[in-house]
This record gives structure tokens, sequence and C-alpha cells, in this order.
């Protein structure tokens, strides 16, 4: 069975409140991979996502936020 790898671009794209355009384009391909059960996400993305999220976005989230927020 093919995986779909999802990269930390796309996962830092969901909550990126600026690009909307690129915001619903991630939202389609994480949505695709979650309902076909064909996503897959490492670790070193994980850690990336949470990197960005919470210290190097313009609105970055809170380590609470991050913990317990869904795009």
């Amino acid at each position: 069975m093919p995986v779909d790898f999802i990269d930390s671009n796309v996962l830092i794209y969901l909550f990126d409140q600026t690009d909307p355009r690129r915001r619903g384009i991630a939202r389609e391909m994480v949505e695709r991979s979650i309902a076909d059960g064909t996503g897959v996400i490492s670790i070193q993305v994980v850690q990336e996502v949470l990197n960005v999220t919470t210290n190097k976005m313009e609105n970055p989230l809170s380590d609470t936020d991050s913990a317990f927020t869904t795009p």
C-alpha cells in the first residue's frame, strides 16, 4: 500500500493565518491522507512543526495551545 509522507511545510501551512490559499490546500491534502489512511508523519516533522508554530511564526502558539489546538 502506498503512503503519503506529510512534510513539515504542509502542516505548518495549516497553522499559518497569513496565507489562506496555502492553508486550504494543506487542509485538503491532510484530510485526504487521513481519509485514505495513507498519511505518515515522522517524529522529525512533529518537532519541526512544534518549533516553527511556537517560536518562529508571526503569531506563535503557546505551548499549551500547541498541545491542544487543531488547525
